[in-house]
C-alpha cells in the first residue's frame, strides 16, 4: 500500500509533469492571415489656355482694343480641381519702357455669353488675377472651362515717342491643388 507521503509526492510529480507538459505545449493557438494588395497613383493636374497666341495691332492711348476671349480649361486628364492665377510675363520690347505703358482690362463672362464682370483694369506688368476674385471661388472643377475677355490700350498720356512700338508677353495661368496654401511646390 501507499503511504500517505508517498501519494503526495506521486501527486506532486504526476502535477509538476502536467504543467511542465502544460507550459511546453500552451503556444498552441489558431491563427490565419490574408493581404490586401494596394497601388497608390498620384493625381494629376493638366490645364490648358486659349487661344494659344494672338496679335493686338494698332493700340492708342485711351482707346481700348477689341476684346480677345482667352479661356482656362481643366482637362478631363486631371483628377483634381484646381485653383488658379492669370499673371503677365514680359518677353521683350522695341523700346525700353513701351511695355510699361500698356494696360489691360480683364472680365470675366460665363464662356460664350455676354455678361461680363470686371476683375482687373490697370497696368499689364501688376496683372494678377486669382479664381478667388474673378468666376468661382471654389476652383475650376475636372472637365471646367473659365472665360475671360481681355482688352488693352496705351495708357492716357502716351506721346508721340510710343508711335511704332511693340511689345512681347505671356498671359500665364499657373494652377495649383486647391489645398496648397501658396504658389510654390
Amino acid at each position: 500500500m501507499f503511504s500517505t507521503k508517498r501519494l503526495g509526492l506521486l501527486l506532486a510529480a504526476l502535477l509538476t509533469a502536467t504543467m511542465t507538459l502544460g507550459i511546453v505545449t500552451s503556444g498552441a493557438w489558431f491563427t490565419d492571415s490574408d493581404a490586401v494588395a494596394v497601388t497608390a497613383t498620384s493625381g494629376a493636374i493638366d490645364i490648358e489656355a486659349n487661344p494659344v497666341s494672338f496679335s493686338v495691332d494698332d493700340l492708342l492711348p485711351g482707346v481700348w482694343s477689341d476684346r480677345e476671349e482667352i479661356t482656362i480649361y481643366n482637362t478631363a486628364n486631371s483628377t483634381t480641381p484646381v485653383k488658379y492665377r492669370l499673371t503677365d510675363d514680359k518677353t521683350s520690347e522695341s523700346t525700353s519702357g513701351f511695355y510699361n505703358r500698356i494696360w489691360i482690362r480683364v472680365t470675366s463672362k460665363f464662356c460664350g455669353g455676354a455678361d461680363h464682370q470686371q476683375v482687373y483694369e490697370g497696368q499689364l506688368r501688376d496683372l494678377e488675377i486669382t479664381n478667388a476674385t474673378s468666376v468661382s471661388p471654389s476652383g475650376l472643377g475636372i472637365n471646367i472651362t473659365h472665360c475671360y475677355d481681355v482688352q488693352f490700350k496705351l495708357v492716357d498720356d502716351a506721346g508721340n515717342e510710343w508711335q511704332n512700338q511693340s511689345a512681347a508677353f505671356d498671359l500665364v495661368f499657373d494652377a495649383t491643388q486647391p489645398e496648397n496654401p501658396g504658389w510654390g511646390e
